[in-house]
């Protein structure tokens, strides 16, 4: 935090000079997004041919939202953006911080929209505290992997629109229909999830990882175990808690682990080598708590990655 805090005082510093130099005539309306998934709805509901809107990805690098270290670049582009939509919680008091001397910018706190609807962060029967409880800070810890839900995807991609069409009358119905027909499309995913669901022979999923699927997983009432909470930075997990989810595997007759993003943990990996399957496989899903322009350039979207997620689930439910 004391390095973000100079980096704050420099970008000030910097701020004025370029403030000085712009221009009316050259002038976009600049919306910054802090995660792969607000950057995605915003790019889709403003369109691929406008041209009236710069739309920056703030944290466009490999490390996810609870590690990420800010740059002077990144707080000057806090202080001049005109839209910020972030998440708003623990992990991104930074951005807070350093946006709070911008008295023109249209914030969007995605933990704020949801209100009441906000989890806080949950540690479940068998899981590693750590040192991330929530009981280390003096504010409650709401789970901040809002994006995960594609109810809550909805809400935000609405407040989005609206946004955009208040700070851009002269687009607000393009940006208002792009919004209704990508909402069409959300709406419709959530569906086939509630449906897959439904018809799945098993309820339960066991991550042998973090696990930031809450939102998730609450609608549509999947059950599941994990090693750690989704916020955790913890890579090293109990024997206790390692044979807790080779027990809950055996007696779920369970086929599959999970891992999020790719990881090829050790955990999981041990808790499969403490399972009486012999077979036992390992899958991986995707929190979008990393994505950058590559991946972009490469056609990741936030509902290829949803739909892909799905199938990952439809898998390990069979």
């Amino acid at each position: 935090m004391k390095k973000t805090t100079g980096l704050i005082v420099l970008a000030v510093l910097l701020i004025v000079m370029i403030s000085g130099c712009r221009t009316i005539e050259n002038e976009k309306i600049k919306v910054v997004c802090t995660t792969f998934a607000a950057y995605d709805w915003t790019s889709r509901i403003i369109g691929e041919d406008n041209t009236d809107i710069d739309t920056v990805l703030l944290c466009d690098s490999t490390a996810d939202m609870h590690s990420y270290q800010a740059s002077a670049d990144d707080i000057i582009e806090l202080s001049l953006c005109d839209i910020l939509i972030y998440t708003g919680g623990q992990s991104e008091k930074w951005v807070s911080d350093a946006v709070a001397s911008n008295e023109k910018a249209e914030i969007i706190n995605l933990l704020e929209i949801l209100g009441t609807s906000a989890k806080i962060e949950r540690h479940t029967e068998g899981m590693e505290t750590g040192e991330h409880s929530s009981s280390g800070h003096e504010d409650t810890e709401y789970d901040e992997h809002v994006w995960l839900s594609l109810k809550n995807a909805v809400l935000f991609c609405n407040k989005i629109a609206d946004t955009l069409a208040a700070a851009d009358p002269k687009n607000s119905q393009l940006y208002l229909q792009n919004a209704k027909q990508y909402i069409k499309e959300l709406e419709e995913l959530d569906s086939l999830y509630q449906s897959t669901v439904t018809e799945s022979k098993k309820d339960t999923l066991i991550f042998a990882d973090r696990f930031p699927f809450v939102y998730l997983m609450d609608d549509y009432g999947i059950k599941y175990y994990a090693a750690f909470p989704g916020c955790s930075t913890e890579t090293q997990a109990s024997f206790e808690t390692i044979l807790f989810l080779a027990q809950k595997a055996d007696e779920l007759s369970v086929n599959f682990l999970l891992t999020v993003d790719g990881s090829q943990s050790a955990i999981a990996a041990a808790v499969a080598e403490n399972t009486h399957n012999d077979e036992m496989q390992i899958l991986s899903m995707d929190s979008m708590q990393t994505g950058g322009q590559q991946e972009i350039q490469q056609g990741k979207t936030y509902l290829s990655v949803m739909r892909s997620n799905l199938d990952i689930i439809k898998t390990a439910l069979d």
